[in-house]
C-alpha cells in the first residue's frame, strides 16, 4: 500500500507540474508577443480610412495624422476603385502599381499581396488598402462549420479529462503490476527459504531433546535447554516473517471458520505451559462466564499465531520472570456491547517511544525491539477489523488490548 500511495503522489505532482508548466508557457508566449510585436497597436484598415478626405470630384487623399501612422510602421497604403484601378497611392512599392481583377483582390483579402501582408475596408468609391512589409505579419485562414466549433467547445473539456485520466491510470497500472510481480516473487522467495530451514532446524530441536534427556553432565543439559529455546525462536521468527509477508502483500490462502475463541485460548494456554517455559513465569486466563460461547469467525492458524506472538513477547521481554495474563471480558463502548481481549504482563512495560511507534499505522511504524511479532498481531488485527491498543499499566507492565 505504501508502494501504492507513493505511485499516486508521483502523478498527482507529474500532473500539478504539467498545469504549472503549461500556464508558465502560455504566460511566456504572451510577454513574447507584447515584446516582440506591434501589431496590436498598429492600426487596422478600418481605423485608418477614418483619415481620408474626399473631395467634390470624388478624388481622396489622407490627412498628415493617417501617413504619420503609415510611416511610424514603414507600411504603405492605397485606394482601389470599383474598377480596379488606384486612385490614390501611399509610399505604394513599385510591384504593386497596377490594375488589379476582382479575382486578384479576392486573393490579397484573405492571404497576401505578393507576399506583403495587407489589410482592406470598403470606403465610399472602392476600398482601402493598408499594407506593412513583407515577413512582418503572419497570415492563416481559418474557416469551420459553426456545428463543428460548438461541438468541439463542448467534448474539448471531457477528451482534457479523459486525457490527464489515461496519462495517470495507465502508467499506474503498470507499476502495480510490476509491484505485484516483485511481491510474489518476494513471497515466493520466503516461503521456499522458511521451507528450507524447517528441516535442519528439526534436527537441532531433535538433537538438543536428546541430549537434554540422555546426557548426565548437567553443563550439557543446560547448553541442550538454550540450543532449543533458541532453535524455537528462530522458527517462531520465520514463521512470523512469512505469515506477515503474505498478509502484507494479500498472499496466501486464509480461509476462515467459526472458532469457539474460549477454547482457543485454553488450549494455546495449555500448549505453553506444557513447554515448559520456566518457574519464573506465571501463565493465567480469565474468561467472563457470559462469553463461554463466544465465537468468532477468522482463521484458527492466524489467530493462534497473534495469541503465541503476545505471549512470546511477555516472556522475551522480561527473562527474569512476570506474570501474565490473558483475559476476556464485555466492554461497554458508548450504547454498545464489545468484546475485549486482553493479553498483559507485570513486567518492565514499554518505553514512550515504543509504544509511539507501536500505536503508528502499519505503512508507517518502526518498530525495534517490540518487533516483527506485534506488527503481525496489528496485521492480523487488521484483517479481523478489530482494534488494537497497546498501553503500560500503572503498576507496570505491557498490555495489548484488542477489541471485538
Amino acid at each position: 500500500m505504501r508502494r501504492i500511495e507513493k505511485v499516486i503522489q508521483y502523478f498527482v505532482l507529474f500532473f500539478c507540474m504539467m498545469i504549472l508548466l503549461l500556464v508558465l508557457n502560455v504566460v511566456f508566449i504572451g510577454v513574447v508577443e507584447v515584446q516582440t510585436s506591434d501589431e496590436q497597436s498598429y492600426p487596422k484598415a478600418e481605423k485608418m480610412a477614418e483619415y481620408l478626405q474626399w473631395d467634390e470630384n470624388g478624388k481622396c487623399a489622407m490627412a498628415k495624422e493617417g501617413t504619420d501612422i503609415v510611416d511610424l510602421y514603414q507600411g504603405f497604403a492605397m485606394v482601389i476603385d470599383n474598377t480596379g484601378k488606384i486612385i490614390w497611392k501611399y509610399k505604394l512599392p513599385e510591384e504593386l502599381e497596377q490594375t488589379y481583377t476582382l479575382q486578384e483582390v479576392a486573393v490579397f483579402a484573405k492571404w497576401y499581396l505578393k507576399d506583403y501582408p495587407v489589410d482592406i475596408h470598403v470606403v465610399p468609391n472602392g476600398i482601402l488598402v493598408l499594407g506593412r512589409p513583407k515577413d512582418t505579419i503572419w497570415k492563416y485562414n481559418i474557416s469551420h462549420s459553426l456545428g463543428t466549433m460548438e461541438a468541439l467547445l463542448k467534448y474539448i473539456p471531457y477528451l482534457l479529462l479523459i486525457d490527464i485520466l489515461l496519462l495517470i491510470v495507465i502508467p499506474f497500472i503498470i507499476l502495480r503490476h510490476q509491484n505485484r510481480q516483485k511481491e510474489k516473487e518476494r513471497t515466493t522467495w520466503i516461503a521456499g527459504v522458511s521451507h528450507d530451514i524447517r528441516t535442519p532446524l528439526s534436527l537441532v530441536l531433535g538433537y538438543a531433546d536428546e541430549i537434554g534427556r540422555e546426557s548426565f553432565d548437567q553443563e550439557a543439559v543446560q547448553k541442550a535447554q538454550v540450543i532449543e529455546e533458541q532453535a524455537i525462536r528462530i522458527r517462531s521468527l520465520i514463521t512470523n516473517l512469512n505469515t506477515e509477508n503474505k498478509l502484507a502483500y494479500g498472499m496466501g490462502n486464509w480461509e476462515k471458520e467459526r472458532i469457539l475463541l474460549p477454547a482457543l485460548i485454553r488450549e494455546i494456554s495449555c500448549d505453553w505451559l506444557n513447554r515448559n517455559i520456566g518457574e519464573q513465569y506465571e501463565l493465567n486466563v480469565d474468561i467472563s462466564q457470559k462469553l463461554e460461547q463466544f465465537y468468532v469467525t477468522g482463521n484458527r492458524e492466524l489467530l493462534r499465531r497473534m495469541l503465541d506472538n503476545l505471549i512470546n513477547n511477555a516472556i522475551v521481554h522480561n527473562p527474569e520472570g512476570c506474570k501474565i495474563m490473558i483475559s476476556l471480558q464485555e466492554k461497554k463502548v458508548g450504547w454498545q456491547t464489545k468484546c475485549e481481549l486482553t493479553v498483559s504482563d507485570n513486567g518492565q512495560g514499554a518505553s514512550k517511544e515504543q509504544l509511539r511507534k507501536l500505536q503508528a499505522p502499519l505503512k508507517l511504524e518502526r518498530l525495534s525491539e517490540h518487533g516483527l511479532g506485534l506488527r503481525l498481531v496489528k496485521r492480523i488485527a487488521k484483517m479481523q477489523h478489530w482494534r488494537v491498543r497497546f498501553c503500560n499499566h500503572a503498576e507496570g507492565g505491557f498490555c495489548c488490548r484488542i477489541e471485538m
